[in-house]
């Protein structure tokens, strides 16, 4: 069974937080060095890793995976909504370092059925959003890249 211990995420269905990333995650950015950003990101998802104790604090898991999202205005499209099936927590970390240089890639995030949604445009290095999916009741999407380049953590936690 899946659980969120945190009411204000249940209710809300994400909390956005800033997670600290210092001048080498920059250098790697910087440096386009994909391996090196997948390792560090790696080392934060281990058990008792800084990523993974943070994640825990508000759900139940026993497994994480995630993926270095890289969305450019050349070849990006629109996203479809979506809830991310049977994971039980979701998360996004930004990697931009100039959010401003970005037009579009907006996170999506609404109840499942609701027209109504949140918009959350892409955010400075380091901000981390953690957002319930369908399991809870939500759903979310990313919208097309128009200008620039959206850099992310993406990641799933799952029993």
């Amino acid at each position: 069974m899946h659980i969120i211990k945190d009411q204000e995420l249940l209710k809300n269905g994400h909390l956005v937080k800033t997670f600290p990333m210092g001048d080498e995650v920059i250098l790697m950015i910087k440096k386009q060095d994909y391996l090196e950003l997948d390792r560090w990101i790696q080392e934060k998802l281990q058990k008792d890793g800084a990523l993974f104790n943070e994640l825990y604090q508000y759900a139940n898991f026993n497994s994480i995976e995630h993926i270095i999202a890289k969305r450019e205005a050349q070849t990006d499209e629109e996203g479809i909504w979506h809830c991310d099936g049977s994971r039980n927590l979701a998360f996004t970390l930004s990697l931009n370092l100039n959010p401003n240089h970005i037009e579009g890639g907006e996170l999506f995030f609404r109840k499942k059925g609701e027209e109504q949604y949140l918009t959350f445009t892409p955010p400075q290095l380091g901000t981390l959003i953690i957002f319930c999916t369908g399991m809870n009741g939500f759903e979310h999407r990313v919208g097309k890249v128009t200008k620039g380049e959206r850099l992310t953590f993406a990641g799933w936690c799952s029993l």
